[in-house]
């Protein structure tokens, strides 16, 4: 895809679920996607395609890709020949699509947010498996609006660091779980 690269490639069902930019606009689509696999080639047949030790092989497209799962199933089972080609069907298609070895994508474009989980660490930094300490503060930023969000306790900062911050709120305005305070971070973007 000519001036397009992708953020998120998933297969769903028999449809590629691609989220990207195209033309500088983020766009989502379900595409259907039929992947090629390559077959060893009729005895004493010559093709341009080669295996890594020079066997000549022909694309051979099953259909869908759950016909491309039926077909590898079925293929290797009853026949001692190999089944050339990436049964992750999502590299597949980057490669199919995105090959291009100057993709350029725009970093600008891309919605990035951090999130970061402060805790108390009067002994030592604590092992983060066992949330052994109370949460302190929480700070979000992303790189597209550039807006400092802060969940912290009262009194937790000077007036010249609450002076960086779009939206402040104590940690006692929430109910907060140490599991799940990534999930309220998140939640508070949407």
């Amino acid at each position: 895809m000519k001036d397009a690269f992708y953020t998120s490639v998933d297969r769903h069902g028999n449809a590629i679920r691609f989220r990207g930019y195209i033309n500088g606009k983020r766009k989502k689509a379900n595409i259907e996607y039929k992947p090629t696999f390559f077959l060893p080639a009729n005895k004493g047949e010559i093709t341009p395609i080669k295996s890594l030790q020079g066997e000549s092989l022909k694309k051979y497209n099953p259909g869908t890709m759950r016909d491309c799962d039926k077909f590898i199933r079925k293929y290797k089972e009853f026949s001692n020949s190999t089944v050339y080609g990436n049964e992750r069907y999502e590299n597949q298609f980057i490669a199919d699509h995105f090959s291009d070895a100057g993709q350029c994508w725009d970093r600008d474009l891309i919605n990035v947010t951090t999130i970061d989980i402060e805790v108390q660490s009067d002994h030592g930094f604590p092992d983060p498996k066992f949330a052994s300490y109370p949460i302190t503060a929480i700070t979000i930023k992303n790189n597209i609006d550039q807006k400092d969000i802060a969940i912290g306790p009262e009194g937790g900062w000077s007036d010249k660091e609450i002076e960086n911050f779009d939206y402040i709120s104590k940690i006692a305005d929430f109910t907060l779980r140490t599991e799940t305070a990534s999930i309220l971070g998140v939640s508070l973007l949407m």
